[in-house]
């Protein structure tokens, strides 16, 4: 979005949050900064409302703490339910509420921000990691190109997260030097606890990355260290 605002600098750039079942629910507005547009997707439009859902606890989030929970919404423009699901089975519950399954927050001045899925969340230990939140600290090391991180089974914290690494340079490739810069990025649960890197990730053909093909690929990678160890 930097960039686009960059090379672009007649236009004028929006972000917006919407869904089949329920949009738009939230837009930046024309007069937010940059700083809003590439970071946020704005205020929840007229007649929207928006709740932060802290899946561990089950209560809500309190708007302006920075913690992230399921996004929930509801408004006059959503859907009544799925068409020929089961009652018990609908994303909606009886306040009305659409649980979304994404990840987000709300900042104090009510823009929200939206960090993952909750299917993707990682839970080591009790702990719950954004693999997101992994992602974009290893994007700002040197020399990466491109990442992945997912969670993967642990016999003793349940789940542990691991990363998907492209390099720009393979020959210069220095895993310690990485873990160096993340200690003072990320607490210390949320460092990777295997990193592998790949010379590109397989894609399914609407050109986005198989992270299904891609999670296979690494538990068969930590399966054979692991036997040759």
């Amino acid at each position: 979005m930097h960039h686009l605002i960059q090379v672009l600098p007649y236009n004028h750039f929006m972000n917006a949050y919407g869904l089949s079942e329920l949009a738009p629910i939230s837009m930046t507005s024309y007069g937010d900064t940059e700083e809003h547009i590439a970071n946020t997707v704005g205020k929840p439009v007229e007649g929207i409302e928006i709740r932060i859902h802290d899946l561990a606890s089950g209560t809500d989030c309190v708007k302006g703490d920075g913690k992230s929970g399921e996004i929930l919404v509801r408004g006059q423009s959503m859907m009544a339910c799925y068409y020929k699901r089961d009652i018990d089975d609908q994303s909606v519950d009886d306040e009305d509420w659409l649980h979304t399954g994404d990840l987000g927050f709300l900042d104090e001045n009510g823009y929200l921000h939206i960090v993952g899925r909750s299917k993707e969340l990682i839970i080591r230990g009790g702990e719950n990691i954004i693999p997101n939140e992994i992602a974009s600290a290893i994007a700002d090391f040197d020399n990466v190109s491109d990442v992945k991180v997912t969670g993967v089974p642990d016999d003793f914290y349940g789940e542990v997260p691991a990363a998907c690494i492209v390099l720009q340079d393979r020959n210069s490739w220095n895993p310690d030097a990485l873990l160096n810069f993340l200690e003072g990025k990320l607490a210390k649960f949320k460092i990777p606890s295997y990193m592998e890197v790949f010379e590109e990730f397989p894609t399914l053909s609407n050109g986005k990355v198989d992270m299904l093909g891609l999670k296979r690929i690494l538990l068969e990678r930590i399966k054979e260290t692991a036997e040759s160890a």
